[in-house]
């Protein structure tokens, strides 16, 4: 995982190293509640030209218990085991949100369409990624 550090917030990349190709950043906003910023490749069928969206959601590990999450669904989804999860429950987190979709995160339900560079300029802008490199 690579980290990126910008006022006192940790951003870790969960995702592909390349942003444009799946870029998935993670950081604890409080104890047990991360926020995520997610790169998405959008294809638009007219056209077929390849947009991007960022999806920002957050997720909190008190709601994987006792909720309308079922831990187990979302672990067959994932081939994750109960020792994986109590290592790292933000695996598990990111698997909720591809097994129920970003919107039942708060994500947007109708995202801005980015250009590459545009994507890149807001991932540096929330500080996901270092503003003095070229992620692309």
């Amino acid at each position: 995982m690579n980290e990126q550090t910008t006022e006192q917030k940790t951003w870790e990349n969960y995702g592909d190293v390349t942003p444009a190709q799946g870029g998935c950043y993670v950081k604890e906003f409080m104890p047990g509640v991360y926020d995520v910023v997610k790169v998405v490749e959008y294809f638009d069928t007219e056209d077929e030209n390849k947009s991007l969206v960022i999806e920002s959601l957050q997720f909190d590990v008190d709601d994987f218990e006792d909720s309308w999450i079922v831990k187990d669904e979302v672990m067959s989804f994932i081939g994750m085991t109960e020792e994986n999860f109590s290592h790292n429950p933000i695996y598990f987190g990111l698997g909720c949100i591809d097994y129920y979709g970003a919107i039942n995160f708060g994500s947007s339900e109708f995202p801005e369409l980015l250009t590459e560079d545009e994507m890149l300029d807001r991932l540096k802008s929330i500080g996901c990624i270092d503003s003095s490199t070229d992620e692309s």
